[in-house]
């Protein structure tokens, strides 16, 4: 704990570090930090989405040889006895992760995310005096255009990542750059636009020996090559399907990502959270053009849960308003209730003419059809625009497709499909 005396007012600020825990005074603050900041609505907030989001980790603390304790933390800010901000961060083994932060409006000339930005590199530089490795502190992503994202570029020395070789550059060498264009490649020219998202191998480039280690669950709960499984000289959308797949998941081992960096929650990628009724917007603002979801596009599509999806779109930069930011993607089923937070604060752009991100289907275990809803920011206009997709269908248990086709399915699927509705 470290404490801070202000002479001239009497104050005191508590600064107490903690593994992520749920606390009722943590939810009040950050309900009240979503509703005047983000505009969110209480029927938007629950005590289960706070928890998915901030306080559940795939990392497992534990506790290193040198006295740090790594996975997520709440460091938390206490005036007088009043919780007035929380910073939520995962210690790796090689840096402190700023995953997010929410404060009390009340307090906002204080400015308390840029002094929550300092006290955590002063906490990484606290750790690098123990351990040489921990010298990196990672503030997530930039993004040139938006006022909400761009003050990170005040803290320097700092680096950008170039979004296609994956090097980091000095931000003085890339801000001329970023003042130019909205997509900005550090490393060289921008490449010709592409069908594969940033992050991904292109799937053709894939040649089956790279599949090798790629398994598949068979019968009998057996892991098997997927290039011995039988379907795989038989079913070309299967050989697709895998390639795709693989096209991220090679990508993520080529590049050396350090695991802890892979498993995190990509902020809220995994929020499946049930909001209640939240019916769409019927009327635009009239800046709200230009932006168009281009995959899922064609209807009757149907994913499984569980499988890596994507979404894509597309924008028009030839128009006065062009987005600076997507703020949020859900899924929402056919009665417009919200099952799945994919994401929030995306950058707009991630080729020349438009973006894509990525996820894992995990919705709840219902037939039903649903869709993608993509609220978009345009700067210097302080309502979002909605879009979208097309409606697709989830089927909630992937061995269904036998029985809903009129075949028989193979025994070990009845078998998953009754101990599923047992």
């Amino acid at each position: 704990m470290d404490m801070v005396d202000c002479v001239d007012t009497g104050k005191r600020l508590e600064i107490v570090l903690e593994y992520a825990s749920f606390t009722k005074e943590k939810f009040d603050l950050y309900c009240k930090y979503q509703v005047q900041i983000h505009k969110d609505t209480m029927e938007e907030l629950s005590e289960e989405a706070f928890q998915r989001f901030l306080v559940e980790s795939p990392l497992e603390s534990e506790a290193s040889d040198l006295s740090i304790d790594y996975g997520s933390f709440h460091q938390k800010y206490i005036l007088d006895g009043k919780l007035i901000a929380v910073a939520v961060l995962d210690i790796l083994p090689k840096c402190i992760s700023s995953v997010y932060f929410f404060y009390d409006p009340d307090y906002s000339s204080l400015a308390l995310g840029k002094y929550s930005a300092l006290q955590e590199i002063d906490l990484t530089r606290k750790l690098h005096s123990v351990s040489d490795d921990l010298k990196w502190y990672y503030m997530g992503f930039y993004i040139h255009s938006c006022p909400k994202m761009n003050y990170k570029g005040q803290y320097k020395p700092s680096d950008l990542l170039d979004p296609i070789t994956y090097d980091w550059y000095p931000f003085t060498q890339c801000q001329e750059q970023l003042e130019k264009t909205r997509y900005a490649v550090f490393s060289g020219p921008i490449p010709p636009p592409s069908d594969t998202p940033s992050g991904w191998l292109d799937p053709e480039s894939i040649k089956e020996d790279h599949l090798k280690s790629v398994r598949m669950l068979a019968a009998r709960g057996q892991l098997v090559p997927v290039t011995a499984h039988a379907r795989w000289s038989k079913s070309a959308n299967l050989r697709q399907s895998v390639r795709e797949f693989s096209s991220l998941a090679l990508m993520l081992f080529i590049t050396s990502y350090p695991a802890e960096l892979v498993a995190r929650r990509d902020t809220s990628l995994d929020a499946l959270v049930n909001y209640g009724l939240n019916p769409p917007r019927t009327i635009q603002p009239p800046y709200c053009v230009g932006f168009n979801i281009t995959y899922p596009s064609a209807k009757g599509l149907s994913f499984k849960r569980g499988e890596l999806q994507k979404i894509t779109w597309e924008v028009d930069r030839s128009l006065p308003d062009v987005p600076n930011l997507v703020t949020r993607i859900r899924i929402f089923d056919s009665d417009e209730r919200n099952e799945q937070v994919l994401g929030e604060n995306i950058t707009v752009f991630t080729h020349p003419k438009g973006g894509a991100t990525t996820h894992f289907i995990d919705v709840n275990d219902k037939e039903s059809n649903y869709h993608y809803r993509v609220m978009v920011n345009y700067p210097g206009n302080s309502v979002h625009c909605v879009y979208q997709s097309v409606p697709f269908k989830v089927i909630p248990f992937p061995n269904i497709r036998y029985i809903s086709g009129g075949l028989s399915p193979p025994s070990y699927a009845i078998a998953q499909h009754q101990r599923q509705n047992n």
